[in-house]
């Protein structure tokens, strides 16, 4: 007597619900919201991706309306390597566990989850990359870059009710030209020098406020102060043409004191040995600052937090 077992594959994702949930993971603190998250997102992209000679440099740009074409919001790093990698690149060849390679860029791009499982929270496992379309109101987001090899990629990503929709393969050439083209109005050109751009179409209320009223431009100097401090890093926010501003470390730490002046208290030390559960940790640097009396850091500066690769990460209780 023989068994037939019949298997089947998992039940497809419900991409919208899943989607809704991200966004009210953003939305949850110790998160602070879909604008602030957004920011940090596509600079962690960027900087990521940097090409070690050259100069790098990061930039949001809010592109108006055209006829009955919505707003833009384009995020563009530059002085990156582009999402490198094989277009071919079988992502379902791979064992179980086993990572996309570092080098196939575009791979990992376009993935979800290869960098741990579905179940994490904001910013973790690969489901970051969902901000990117939670912060547009039709849920898509266009994707161009020119690689460090000179290759010009384009490709979408949107979320239409239960589906999660791209191309089957990213657009090449001057067919990802004309396409760029073709989905902007004409408003965006290619690129001409090695780097990505993320643009959001038509971005939700909640960043062109947080764009227009300088809200953004203070998450990205919160979040990322520390290589715009040791790298000069220039990382820029321009509104429709109109105005541009370059983020700067927030004024509030008065350019950071390494000894006691105008009020200040400075306590500073380096390569601090910290002993902990039979292990020896080294602390690089322990920077505490304590303001003028009349001085008053907003409220999201305050306090201890741990940093990762130049981005603000969580605070230490």
């Amino acid at each position: 007597m023989s068994a037939v077992a019949e298997l089947t594959s998992s039940p497809q994702v419900n991409w919208s619900r899943f989607l809704d949930q991200t966004r009210r993971d953003y939305e949850t603190p110790p998160a602070r919201g879909v604008a602030h998250g957004l920011q940090k997102e596509a600079i962690q992209n960027g900087w990521g991706a940097r090409d070690g000679r050259k100069k790098w440099s990061f930039e949001f740009e809010l592109h108006p309306a055209k006829g009955n074409a919505a707003r833009l919001l384009t995020m563009r790093d530059v002085g990156t390597v582009g999402l490198i990698g094989d277009a071919h690149f079988d992502v379902g060849a791979l064992s179980d566990n086993e990572p996309v390679p570092p080098e196939q860029r575009l791979a990992r791009f376009e993935a979800m989850f290869e960098s741990g499982g579905p179940s994490a929270g904001p910013g973790l496992f690969g489901r970051g990359k969902l901000i990117f379309n939670a912060a547009s109101n039709q849920r898509l987001i266009l994707y161009d870059s020119l690689t460090k090899d000179g290759v010009y990629r384009f490709g979408i990503r949107q979320i239409t009710g239960r589906d999660y929709n791209q191309f089957h393969r990213v657009k090449e050439g001057e067919d990802a030209a004309s396409e760029l083209r073709a989905r902007t109005s004409g408003r965006l050109e290619p690129l001409s020098t090695p780097g990505s751009r993320i643009t959001v179409v038509d971005p939700v209320h909640e960043v062109i406020e947080a764009l227009e009223s300088g809200a953004f431009l203070d998450a990205v100097e919160e979040t990322w102060w520390e290589i715009i401090l040791k790298h000069g890093v220039e990382i820029s926010i321009e509104i429709s043409g109109k105005s541009r501003s370059i983020a700067a470390l927030p004024t509030d730490f008065g350019n950071l004191p390494e000894n006691n002046a105008k009020g200040w208290r400075v306590y500073h030390k380096e390569a601090l040995r910290l002993p902990l559960e039979g292990h020896s940790y080294r602390i690089k640097k322990l920077h505490f600052l304590v303001p003028p009396a009349k001085q008053t850091p907003r409220p999201e500066l305050l306090g201890v937090y741990v940093h990762r690769r130049g981005m603000k990460v969580g605070r230490i209780n």
